[in-house]
């Protein structure tokens, strides 16, 4: 049922129940003077006692036990639009980010009226502020048809691909892409200058000067983020980071840059993360033995194959798989 008609069905219901209310009243309130005045003029005669019947409670229950369910419901979905409607005037309150959340609620509208549903919000909204997601909800629907149609080269580069994605962004929103993808933009432009560092800038650098430009790289690109820089780029994976521009050290001098990078990042868990980064590089040689190891012993198995019994073969193949695997993955020893 459409919801307005809906609404307008249970006020009926609500008002033919204040009108029997109102009614039973007055019928009671007449009935009792009656009795009152008989009672008067025929004291010798008691007039027996009427029990009240348990069954007309059960009737008063079955009527308005329906239109509690309906107000009920009322006020739950008239809840969910308020809320809707504060996490928008939020959004408007943070701008740079809000493509997942009109896109979220495109999603949920289109399947039955988005009209409907974004004027149920606008108790909570100025005209100004439906008027803008109205259209950027419009906006989402024509952009994912766009975005459906849109078919790339794949002899584009990653940034190519995304300018066209930024230019089909900006046809369709105009000023408001800033408002909906403007955090977007900005890390993938960042990725796109680090990776540009460390394809083929860091070559001609040294170990400092490369933590040097990626550290100006990032506040070149990523200072308009704000609070919402840690998100997309918090502590960890800007040291991965780091660490990748220096993975073409020697052993020494990279550990020695890690050490420096741990204090910078973690300062107050540089024990415990290098404890892991230990203990996941003691797993990866271990796995890349038992690797090698397994490789020798297949070849070595097969070289067998024609000389002994399928049923031997086997046997023997998985013993020594066996004591392969119990020897190399022993219990790993973090110091």
């Amino acid at each position: 049922m459409n919801k307005r008609i809906w609404f307008m069905a249970s006020g009926a219901i609500a008002l033919g129940v204040v009108l029997l209310a109102s009614f039973s009243s007055d019928v009671a309130v007449h009935v009792s003077e009656q009795q009152n005045r008989a009672g008067s003029t025929t004291s010798a005669v008691s007039a027996p006692s009427r029990m009240a019947d348990p069954r007309e409670d059960d009737d008063l229950v079955a009527i308005n036990a329906p239109l509690e369910r309906q107000q009920g419901e009322l006020a739950r979905q008239q809840w969910i639009d308020q809320q809707l409607a504060e996490a928008w005037l939020q959004q408007l309150a943070e701008p740079g980010n809000q493509q997942q959340w009109i896109q979220q609620f495109w999603q949920a509208c289109r399947a039955h009226d988005c009209d409907v549903a974004l004027a149920d919000l606008a108790p909570w909204l100025s005209a100004e502020q439906l008027a803008v997601l109205r259209q950027d909800v419009r906006n989402f629907g024509l952009y994912h048809e766009q975005m459906s149609n849109l078919v790339m080269s794949t002899e584009l580069t990653p940034q190519q691909r995304y300018e066209q994605v930024s230019y089909l962004r900006q046809r369709q929103f105009g000023e408001a892409a800033e408002r909906l993808f403007g955090h977007e933009d900005a890390f993938a432009y960042y990725q796109f200058a680090y990776d540009q560092l460390f394809q083929h800038d860091r070559r001609s650098l040294t170990p400092e000067q490369r933590l040097q430009a990626v550290t100006a790289l990032r506040e070149q690109r990523l200072s308009e983020l704000g609070a919402n820089r840690d998100e997309l780029l918090g502590a960890m994976q800007a040291y991965q980071q780091d660490l990748l521009l220096l993975n073409d050290l020697s052993a020494d001098e990279r550990a020695y840059w890690q050490a420096r990078l741990r204090e910078q990042y973690f300062p107050n868990q540089s024990a415990e993360v290098a404890a892991h980064e230990q203990r996941l590089a003691q797993l990866a040689d271990q796995q890349q033995r038992y690797q090698n190891a397994l490789a020798a012993l297949k070849s070595e198995m097969d070289a067998l194959a024609d000389t002994l019994p399928a049923e031997v073969w086997q046997q023997r193949y998985q013993q020594q798989l066996g004591e392969l695997r119990a020897t190399i993955f022993t219990p790993i020893v973090v110091n």
